[in-house]
């Protein structure tokens, strides 16, 4: 690596580092702005993949070259954060790519990539990293997040234009999941009334539906967003 060369160019020059090699097995792949859960959702997945499903996964760095010993180090902190009781802080520059074993046969199930925010936010043509997810062969399944911080105008106006654009990118045998994340933050939980708190959660779930029609309009006879 040149001395004037940052781990952000690796990345956008050499972004096959960091994919897990070309198999049949799906990439789950969640999608959202900065700070919108996406590491914490990883984690959590994990964890229910582990405990229900008896999986083992780790992170994907046996092929990192010797003098990126920065993301290797990352592999190996996010590995102890995984189940760690606090949550995660965002996971930087670098996309962590997470492999699911099942622990009955030892084979992979599934590959778990964990996007930087900054990734996800584009016009219209994805960074090389995101567009070499985009173009592998794979089955991709994208979780789009949807929280507070996406109803602000600033970053809605952004958003919408990635979604928009990403669904162009997306192959025909890819899945999308709506994820209407951090809803416990807005206090609809406080008063213990479970009917009460159905119908305040649905009201927000058709608030950010209705502020973000033009993409869940693309969705809307493939998907159940209640």
């Amino acid at each position: 690596m040149e001395n004037n060369e940052t781990y952000s160019d690796i990345i956008f020059e050499m972004p096959q580092l960091f994919l897990p090699p070309e198999d049949s097995k799906p990439l789950i792949v969640p999608f959202g702005l900065p700070c919108s859960g996406k590491t914490i959702l990883t984690f959590r997945l994990i964890r229910y993949l582990d405990r229900d499903f008896k999986c083992t996964i780790y992170p994907y760095s046996i092929h990192c070259p010797n003098w990126l010993k920065s993301y290797e180090s990352g592999c190996t902190m996010w590995e102890r954060a995984v189940y760690s009781p606090y949550a995660p802080g965002g996971n930087g520059i670098f996309p962590y790519i997470f492999t699911v074993y099942s622990r009955r046969n030892g084979e992979s199930v599934c590959h778990i990539i964990d996007l930087p925010g900054e990734t996800c936010i584009f016009e219209s043509v994805p960074s090389d990293y995101l567009a070499t997810v985009l173009s592998s062969n794979r089955k991709k399944i994208w979780l789009l997040m949807f929280d507070e911080f996406c109803l602000l105008e600033r970053n809605r106006t952004q958003y919408i234009q990635s979604l928009l654009s990403l669904h162009r990118h997306i192959s025909p045998i890819d899945k999308v999941l709506i994820v209407f994340n951090k809803i416990d933050l807005l206090g609809y939980f406080a008063d213990h009334k479970t009917s009460e708190t159905i119908v305040k959660v649905n009201k927000h779930i058709d608030y950010i539906c209705n502020l973000y029609a033009s993409v869940f309009n693309k969705y809307e006879n493939k998907c159940n967003l209640k």
